[in-house]
């Protein structure tokens, strides 16, 4: 939030120029490690025991007959470099709810669903979303099923209605104005997929103040609430 005006006064090919000048000067000093440190941190890492699989399962190509998961596949399953694997992101951006709300239920759901279908393992990305990073793409259908009967599985992740937003002034006392009612609304207008898809990738970020929590100033579209003269007021 505060780069960004050191971005806008510097210009990003000076801001760049300076980092990379800077990192010359550092790189080698307390920053170096040697090969042992890494080999160390690289010994606390363990990878999956991921099993030889193909990428295109009988189970998958039955599932793909149906249009809801086809679609869902197409818009939530991301490429692995192991094959047979894929990553899939979890929507939680309802149409008409808050973005990134989840229950307490829909959270231990997806517990269960990390050590079923994921090694165990669930990420936690900086756009307010999670991911089950391994899940075999035999296991796509039984998955999706199980999102789909906790709501997880709207095929909108990274379209117009998969917002970031802050919590504005329904919960932050810092906010100047609402974020949420602005993003449950925008997902109303927008709640047909096929014209999402249509649209295309879209990120759209609001802030309820100029602390940009809701990171306004790096979405394809941006809107910051702010206050004037005692009413809110949106640029």
């Amino acid at each position: 939030a505060r780069i960004k005006i050191l971005v806008h006064e510097l210009g990003i090919e000076k801001f760049a120029r300076e980092v990379e000048e800077e990192w010359q000067t550092i790189k080698d000093g307390q920053l170096a490690l040697d090969e042992a440190v890494i080999d160390d941190l690289r010994s606390r890492f363990k990878y999956p025991a991921y099993e030889k699989l193909t990428d295109n399962p009988d189970e998958l190509k039955q599932a793909l007959a149906d249009p809801a998961f086809k679609a869902w596949y197409r818009n939530s399953v991301h490429h692995h470099r192991v094959p047979g694997y894929g990553i899939v992101p979890l929507s939680r951006r309802r149409v008409g709810g808050p973005p990134g709300d989840a229950t307490a239920e829909q959270m231990d759901a997806i517990a269960d669903l990390a050590d079923r279908f994921a090694f165990g393992e669930l990420r936690v990305g900086h756009e307010q979303n999670l991911a089950l990073p391994h899940v075999a793409k035999r296991d796509l259908p039984a998955l999706w099923k199980a999102l789909d009967k906790l709501g997880l599985a709207t095929p909108n992740v990274n379209l117009i209605t998969d917002i970031i937003a802050c919590p504005g002034l329904d919960y932050c006392s810092l906010a100047n104005a609402r974020s949420i009612p602005i993003a449950q609304e925008l997902t109303r207008r927008f709640a047909n997929h096929e014209l999402a898809n249509l649209i295309g990738r879209l990120h759209i970020n609001i802030s309820g103040c100029i602390n940009a929590c809701g990171h306004h100033h790096v979405g394809h579209i941006g809107i910051l609430g702010v206050e004037k003269n005692g009413e809110e007021v949106y640029q």
